[in-house]
């Protein structure tokens, strides 16, 4: 009984590790959307900027919102992979103990 009680501790801790991978995936995803919309904004500003129908501050404010989102998808990423491992560590999950 007890082999079969490990297995199913293994299975869950499995589960839960596949959850966190889709948790943080789809986190990323999302973030990563608001940043490809900053840079697509950032780009139609640059081109109405060459067309003269809007300024060089409009533009560079375009460019300063798509860098800032950018930056902010990066510390989400890293934030979520901090909480990913702080998990697996509560868990027991990074090493084997022997």
């Amino acid at each position: 009984m007890g082999a079969n009680a490990d297995n199913g501790e293994a299975a869950h801790d499995a589960d839960i590790d596949a959850a966190i991978v889709i948790s943080v995936d789809h986190h990323y995803m999302f973030v990563m959307h608001i940043v490809l919309g900053a840079q697509y904004l950032f780009v139609e500003a640059f081109e109405a900027r060459q067309a003269g129908e809007n300024s060089l501050g409009e533009a560079l404010q375009s460019r300063r919102q798509a860098l800032d989102a950018a930056l902010a998808a990066q510390l989400a990423q890293i934030n979520a992979l901090a909480s990913s491992a702080r998990v697996q560590l509560d868990m027991h999950a990074l090493w084997a103990f022997d």
